[in-house]
């Protein structure tokens, strides 16, 4: 994969469904975003993953996500999980999270929202849906920190 460029933060994702990662990895490949991006497969990876690179500053194995995206319902720990601990690290306080599940609860989604969630999405019902929200998505963080 090519380096990113300093405007095109990393980005983490938690996804422990087989299927969606396979989707997520094809959008994230067929937008052609500058960002580079790991796809871990629980919320416990996920929290290992951001500690090692708060930890770890210098490994290039855990590069300090710009961009958090959570599936919601995943085991060990759940995307609100995530979401708590990511919000109780002060060095994370900032961190856009994007939460995109197929659970439709709105006390969940005022939750997630209350926790300082940046989005909460609704997995898309297909490819090109995910693909051309993934590209929307990039060209608005572009706006805003171009």
């Amino acid at each position: 994969m090519p380096e990113p460029k300093a405007s095109a933060p990393f980005i983490l994702i938690a996804e422990d469904n087989p299927d969606d990662r396979s989707m997520l990895q094809y959008a994230f490949r067929s937008a052609k975003l500058p960002n580079q991006f790991h796809i871990v497969n629980n919320g416990a990876e996920a929290i290992t993953w951001l500690t090692s690179a708060l930890e770890q500053p210098t490994n290039l194995a855990f590069p300090l996500p710009g961009l958090l995206v959570l599936d919601i319902q995943m085991p060990f720990k759940t995307g609100l999980e995530v979401l708590e601990w990511v919000r109780g690290q002060p060095s994370y306080l900032s961190m856009p999270v994007i939460i995109m599940s197929g659970l439709r609860s709105p006390e969940t989604i005022e939750r997630a929202l209350a926790l300082g969630v940046r989005s909460y999405l609704f997995k898309p019902g297909d490819y090109s849906e995910l693909t051309q929200f993934i590209y929307d998505f990039n060209l608005m963080q572009t706006v805003i920190s171009g």
